[in-house]
């Protein structure tokens, strides 16, 4: 059995190591973020990426870390390639998000009130579903944001509401 304060060693080539550095440093924004949402510490999250950066200056990788007054820190160059990877996600999930969101509104406003009170029951979609993703992912696929619009829609200003299951 492992014991609280025992060490565990890994032997990693410098690529493997960078690829780890960059991992932690891409989890560490992560957590930070949500942390920051919720309240919670996230001292521990950075003290492990500077474990790390110091690590890895020790070892002589100075490509990837510097030292800034007594802390060490990841380099400009693997800090551009964090938000790189950082951009590329957040896209990525704004499409599918805005894919899905818009798909399941649409899908339960073709339904019945007694479709989707039968639905409400088992809180999950058939994959009748799909061809309203399909139809909105092709839409952004084709035009971007262009032709998406906002209108008014008299029965929600009335407040009856938008059909939901979840």
């Amino acid at each position: 059995m492992a014991t609280k304060n025992k060490k565990i060693k890994i032997e990693l080539t410098p690529q493997q190591f960078r690829d780890l550095l960059l991992l932690v440093s891409l989890g560490t924004f992560v957590k930070e973020s949500v942390d920051d949402i919720t309240g919670e510490d996230y001292t521990k999250t950075n003290q492990l990426l500077e474990s790390l950066c110091r690590l890895a200056y020790k070892h002589g990788l100075d490509n990837l870390v510097e030292k800034f007054e007594d802390h060490f820190i990841p380099t400009t160059s693997l800090e551009k390639e964090e938000e790189a990877i950082i951009d590329m996600f957040t896209e990525d999930s704004f499409w599918e998000d805005l894919v899905l969101y818009l798909g399941r509104r649409d899908f339960l406003r073709s339904l019945t009130n007694k479709e989707i009170v039968k639905l409400a029951k088992v809180q999950w979609l058939p994959d009748k579903v799909r061809r309203f993703y399909r139809k909105w992912e092709e839409e952004f696929t084709k035009h971007g944001l262009a032709r998406l619009d906002i209108v008014p829609n008299p029965d929600l200003d009335n407040k009856k509401g938008d059909k939901d299951i979840g």
